[in-house]
């Protein structure tokens, strides 16, 4: 599961909106985000990693509805995300997840 000198951890998620589930806790990898505007398009979501204890020659992966996106440390990290307007506000869950490049698939706690 990684290395125990090095992590990898959100410092934050913010997004224009709807509700995150669970609450933010730095120790959690995975969130949903669940939209209730049913008039939404396009919700962004800002990602912020913890770069305190990080291995910067293995940068984590991240999956936004399955889509995988590299961090870069040097710029913010703003994902829009298009939502289909055809469903209805129940059915709009945007998944994100985590992935330690330490570990396969899993998350490096310490």
């Amino acid at each position: 599961w990684g290395d125990a000198e090095y992590w990898v951890k959100l410092m934050a998620i913010t997004t224009t909106g709807g509700e995150l589930n669970p609450s933010f806790t730095p120790e959690v990898p995975e969130y949903k985000i669940v939209i209730n505007d049913h008039k939404l398009k396009q919700v962004g979501v800002r990602l912020l990693l913890d770069m305190s204890k990080f291995f910067v020659d293995e940068t984590p992966k991240i999956l936004v509805n399955g889509e995988e996106y590299v961090y870069n440390p040097t710029q913010e990290m703003m994902i829009d995300v298009l939502l289909n307007s055809t469903i209805g506000p129940e059915d709009k869950t945007i998944s994100i997840k985590l992935i330690d490049p330490q570990s396969e698939g899993g998350w490096g706690f310490m």
